[in-house]
């Protein structure tokens, strides 16, 4: 495996091998291999294009998502049901790609080229032939779709191309609110790639100081009108329907049955709330059902926000710990997996430190099984769990804390 070529015919090898095995498995009267929510994508797009209508993809109860994605499967009605699937494929095959160019450009920002051809493919082979994420898009998830859009916004900045990155950064954000974090990194990380491309010396401190520049601004314009023009559009065609479903929904809701955050069990025991009629509400509920809210989401926000702006002066390493340290407070796994192969080639842990990485995945995985043995006895036994879930995640936060301090500590910054 010495070119990207090699790369990404060995990937499509791998896609079409799953593809053919889900096409079989789907005549399976009990166990199916295609994700749900491929369906809910098929349905919605079969209204868009329905004669009688509703014209609206939100008709289809459970889409919460912008209606471009459910244009995007339209050829899913009028031509074959498996083009979702090699779409979200080719954007997995994109990924890939992305990551070999960021790595070939990250290995000469270290000064010399210490990123070769033969070991960009390497570390981008751990997205590219990895089985978890060829499955999860071959099953019909979109999650594939903004991880080329946030790679291609990181590739846009790091290559030069910022306004490609900026237009990229807005359909990102616009597909899925989550990559809005990135928005603190992009901002000071802009002029800090530029420098590095242009071969000019400026120090970290002085860019964090000087707030303002003109390709920030520019930045934030384009990326900003990118994704105003898109939503924009959407709501001229689909109106309230669509700012309530596929943005606020996902803002206001509270899951309370499988949730990594350290607030379920509280969450849990306050859903009875979110049900109750407000008429019937004292004012010390309201408030601390308010108050709880904002004291579950600051800290999230202020991790976050503060991770982006210290590693602001290397994008891909801020990148991948602002969704880390999300995804530990979430869920969502695959959201920093994409980010993963970039971070590695500058960590000890991969090098003279590498037993260490060893205990890490050791730690993450059994911390994995303590959680999802209590959310399999909740879901599919019935037992009540409630406690030891809530436990496990707490269990699994530390895990996490833990491994995120100690990438921190062995990384390399470029």
């Amino acid at each position: 495996m010495n070119s990207l070529a090699s790369l990404i015919w060995m990937g499509i090898a791998l896609r079409v091998g799953l593809l053919i095995y889900a096409t079989v498995q789907d005549t399976h009267p009990v166990i199916k291999y295609t994700d749900i929510d491929y369906s809910v994508f098929s349905d919605a797009a079969a209204y868009l294009v329905s004669p009688v209508g509703p014209n609206s993809p939100f008709a289809r109860s459970t889409y919460r998502y912008t209606p471009l994605l459910a244009y995007m499967m339209i050829p899913n009605i009028v031509l074959h049901q498996l083009f979702g699937k090699i779409l979200f494929c080719i954007c997995d095959l994109v990924v890939g790609a992305f990551l070999f160019a960021i790595l070939r450009i990250l290995g000469r920002m270290h000064g010399i080229d210490t990123m070769p051809p033969r070991r960009a493919c390497l570390y981008a082979a751990l997205w590219t032939l990895n089985p978890f994420v060829a499955v999860i898009s071959t099953r019909g998830s979109a999650e594939s779709v903004v991880a080329a859009l946030v790679l291609g916004s990181l590739w846009g900045i790091l290559s030069g191309r910022m306004r490609t990155g900026a237009v990229l950064f807005g359909i990102a954000v616009h597909f899925k609110i989550y990559p809005i974090i990135y928005a603190v990194p992009f901002w000071f990380g802009v002029d800090w790639a530029s420098t590095i491309t242009l071969k000019t010396s400026k120090s970290r401190t002085k860019f964090k100081m000087c707030f303002w520049s003109w390709r920030r601004v520019e930045f934030a314009l384009i990326s900003g009108s990118t994704f105003i023009a898109l939503t924009y559009v959407m709501y001229i065609l689909h109106g309230d329907e669509f700012i309530n479903e596929a943005y606020l929904y996902h803002i206001i809701r509270k899951d309370h049955r499988h949730n990594f955050s350290l607030y379920f069990y509280e969450m849990y025991l306050k859903s009875s709330l979110i049900f109750q009629a407000q008429e019937t509400q004292t004012l010390a509920q309201r408030l601390a059902y308010i108050f709880g809210a904002i004291g579950s989401f600051l800290p999230q926000l202020g991790l976050v926000g503060f991770v982006g702006i210290m590693f602001a002066h290397d994008l891909p390493t801020a990148c991948f710990l602002q969704t880390f340290a999300f995804v530990m407070l979430n869920k969502y796994f695959l959201w920093y997996i994409c980010l993963l192969p970039l971070v590695l080639p500058f960590s000890r842990l991969t090098c003279d430190r590498w037993q260490r990485g060893i205990v890490l995945v050791v730690a993450w995985v059994v911390g994995q099984c303590i959680w999802l043995s209590q959310a399999y006895r909740l879901e599919h036994l019935g037992h009540n769990t409630f406690t030891e879930l809530w436990l496990s995640g707490i269990v699994f936060f530390v895990i996490n804390v833990f491994i995120l301090n100690t990438i921190i500590a062995n990384q390399s910054i470029t």
